[in-house]
């Protein structure tokens, strides 16, 4: 059990999809419109058992060490489909300044939680008490669930 003084040094900002990402609006609209395409995946990566299963059946599975390769890939058509994070893919896209991909956010391979991590050398308990104290706050306004809108395509607020 855990000790109610414990502080947690983890806050959890929201969950974020993984979800496929194409070149130049190829339509798909369920894992099976990816079969027979080649997809890539980054190397240590969790993804689910379900998807490893399918995509190993089904798919040419290319395996990389990063998020930009893959997306660097995708770009010059050397894969048909990626799967990443949806916020790393956004950035990547900006940040790479590649045309033409979008994901696919109907086919949501699993959801993961993104957080902050305090380091217990270097931040106190008392303020990872009053940032958990206004996070839990601001997880309640309209800010909070407009940059969920902006940035994660969503409106249901946590």
């Amino acid at each position: 059990m855990k000790n109610p003084h414990q502080t947690s040094r983890n806050q959890k900002l929201f969950d974020t999809p993984w979800v496929i990402w194409t070149k130049n609006m190829r339509t798909i609209d369920s894992l099976k419109d990816l079969k027979g395409k080649s997809i890539g995946v980054v190397i240590g990566y969790s993804y689910t058992e379900a998807f490893w299963n399918f995509i190993q059946t089904y798919c040419k599975v290319e395996k990389v060490t990063t998020d930009a390769i893959n997306m660097k890939k995708l770009a010059i058509n050397r894969l048909d489909a990626v799967v990443a994070e949806y916020g790393n893919g956004m950035y990547l896209i900006d940040k790479l300044k590649l045309k033409g991909i979008q994901p696919h956010r109907n086919i949501v391979i699993k959801k993961d939680g993104l957080y902050i991590i305090f380091n217990r050398d270097t931040v106190n308990d008392s303020f990872v008490r009053k940032f958990s104290k206004e996070l839990k706050k601001f997880k309640t306004s309209e800010e909070y669930r407009a940059l969920r809108t902006k940035y994660l395509l969503e409106n249901d607020g946590q």
